[in-house]
């Protein structure tokens, strides 16, 4: 709701006392200086484009072509190799079928999808107090091909660093709102407080409306969808997974065998206290951002809702009054 930021870690570390010992890669901050294509992480921002607009509602239906459709001359599968008949949007995003946000794109148009990518803050830098931020990558409107749309729709063809990530992702939960991130309170010197920082909203992204019925679209990915993993018993959890083929510069083409796998999500989901971020690159065997990433955020989002005091659902608070 704020844009604060209470964490930020990137492994491997290294000790900046000592940082002549470490590789100078490892002296980078990832999570502000890296873009990465997001695999389907992004989806909900083209889902939430579309909603927004007024061109589909989460119960509309889309053929997603049994698993395979052709872009140009370009044929487009499913993970997995699912074969997915006719979805609902919110079923697109639940099962995380590629070829239903090509869909839900198509029906926004290239225009729309620009500028509703720009409005949730990809394509530039946040502005979070730290050095060496990068804006990401998002081609201006007139350099896009005719691939571009259905290639941005589920993740490839754009670069967002993870800062652009869980801000988009933190608009989502909290009403619309986009938030300047914030890394720090105040500055202190000697107990004197020198400067302090209050949250700062950039835009408004998205409607309330808008907002609330993504919500329970991602709610749905958890409970029932490609999120299972992430669920923290007794809080609702909302968010999505990912799993991005890497693409090797060497070859010019997608590796069949790196990927970033990754889940976005925020919890409790009706009245969000955290919203948290878990990649993970390349990781070994087992490479689905659902099977990977997920279980990561469960454990991080059980310990940090204990630490901040929020209750599990139907549980009873007792305040006990020391008078």
């Amino acid at each position: 709701n704020t844009g604060e930021i209470y964490a930020m870690a990137n492994v491997p570390q290294f000790n900046p006392n000592s940082y002549a010992s470490y590789a100078p890669e490892l002296w980078r901050n990832p999570n502000i200086s890296s873009s990465y294509e997001p695999g389907s992480t992004f989806k909900p921002i083209v889902a939430a484009a579309v909603l927004e607009s007024g061109m589909a509602k989460p119960n509309d239906i889309f053929f997603c072509e049994n698993g395979s459709y052709l872009v140009g001359s370009t044929r487009i599968g499913e993970a997995s190799n699912h074969r997915f008949g006719w979805l609902t949007l919110a079923g697109i995003i639940e099962k995380s079928s590629n070829i239903g946000a090509i869909k839900i794109a198509e029906k926004l148009g290239q225009k729309r999808l620009h500028d509703f990518v720009r409005r949730f803050g990809f394509g530039k830098k946040s502005g979070v107090r730290l050095p060496g931020e990068s804006g990401g990558q998002l081609r201006d409107l007139k350099d896009w091909s005719k691939l571009s749309a259905s290639s941005i729709s589920f993740g490839h063809e754009i670069g967002a660093t993870p800062i652009q990530m869980i801000s988009a992702v933190s608009a989502i939960a909290n009403g619309g709102n986009l938030m300047h991130p914030l890394i720090a309170k105040k500055f202190t010197r000697g107990g004197e407080t020198l400067r302090t920082f209050e949250p700062v909203r950039v835009t408004r992204a998205i409607s309330l409306k808008t907002s609330r019925q993504m919500v329970e679209i991602l709610k749905a990915v958890v409970r029932k969808g490609t999120g299972k993993k992430a669920a923290v018993s007794g809080y609702d959890v909302a968010g999505k997974t990912g799993t991005a083929q890497k693409y090797d510069r060497k070859v010019q083409a997608y590796s069949d065998n790196a990927y970033m796998a990754s889940f976005v999500g925020f919890v409790p989901a009706d009245s969000p206290r955290l919203a948290i971020l878990v990649m993970i690159d390349e990781p070994k065997g087992v490479f689905w951002g659902g099977d990977v990433a997920a279980p990561v955020f469960r454990r991080i989002a059980r310990r940090s809702l204990r630490y901040l005091n929020v209750p599990p659902r139907g549980e009873k608070v007792f305040i006990l009054n020391p008078a």
